[in-house]
C-alpha cells in the first residue's frame, strides 16, 4: 500500500469512527425525544444530521455479505415504532407547529409532519442495524456496519436527512421566538 492509499484508509477508518459515534449520539436523542420542547429536539438533532451527511461520502464502501443476522434487530426496530413513534409524532404535529410546517421542501416535495417523523424513523432504524453490527466488534461485522452507514447515507437516508433539515430550517425561519 502507498502513502496515498494509507492516507485515504485512515481517512475513511477515522469518518467511520466519527460516524459511528454520531449513529449512537442521534439513536440516543431518539429514544429522550418525549422529554424534549420541539425547538430542544429540533436544536439536537440538526447537528447530527448535518454531521452524518457530511461524512458519508467519505465512509469506506465494502462489499454487502449476502445476509447477516436481521431477526435478531426486529425486535428492538418494532419496539421503537410502537413506543417511540407516536411521541415523535405528537412532537412534530402539535397546533403550534402545524401552521410553520413546509408544504414543499427545496426539491418540491411536500412535507408534513408524518413525513419528517416516517424520515426520522427511517434514519433511526438504519442506524440501529448498523450500530447493532458495529457492537459486536468483529472485523466482518464491523465491515457489515461501515456498508450499512454507507448505503444507507448515500443512498436512502441522506433523502430523508435532507428533508428534515429542509423542515427544521423552514420552521426556523418562520416560527420565530415561539415554544
Amino acid at each position: 500500500m502507498n502513502e496515498q492509499e494509507n492516507i485515504h484508509a485512515r481517512d475513511e477508518a477515522r469518518a467511520l469512527f466519527e460516524f459511528a459515534n454520531l449513529a449512537r449520539e442521534f439513536v440516543e436523542l431518539m429514544a429522550r425525544c418525549s422529554t424534549l420542547s420541539r425547538r430542544e429536539f429540533f436544536r439536537q438533532v440538526q447537528p447530527h444530521l448535518t454531521q452524518m451527511l457530511r461524512l458519508a461520502p467519505d465512509l469506506p464502501s465494502y462489499a454487502a455479505a449476502d445476509e447477516y443476522d436481521k431477526v435478531s434487530l426486529e425486535a428492538s426496530l418494532c419496539e421503537f415504532r410502537e413506543e417511540s413513534m407516536p411521541q415523535l409524532q405528537e412532537l412534530l404535529s402539535t397546533p403550534t407547529m402545524e401552521p410553520w410546517l413546509p408544504t414543499e421542501d427545496s426539491h418540491g416535495t411536500t412535507t408534513d409532519p408524518f413525513i419528517l417523523a416516517d424520515g426520522l424513523s427511517d434514519i433511526w432504524k438504519a442506524l440501529r442495524i448498523g450500530l447493532a453490527l458495529w457492537d459486536r466488534e468483529d472485523s466482518d461485522s464491523r465491515e457489515q456496519a461501515a456498508w450499512q452507514f454507507y448505503f444507507e447515507f448515500n443512498h436512502h437516508c441522506n433523502h430523508h436527512a435532507e428533508e428534515i433539515l429542509d423542515g427544521i430550517r423552514f420552521f426556523e425561519a418562520n416560527a420565530g421566538n415561539r415554544p
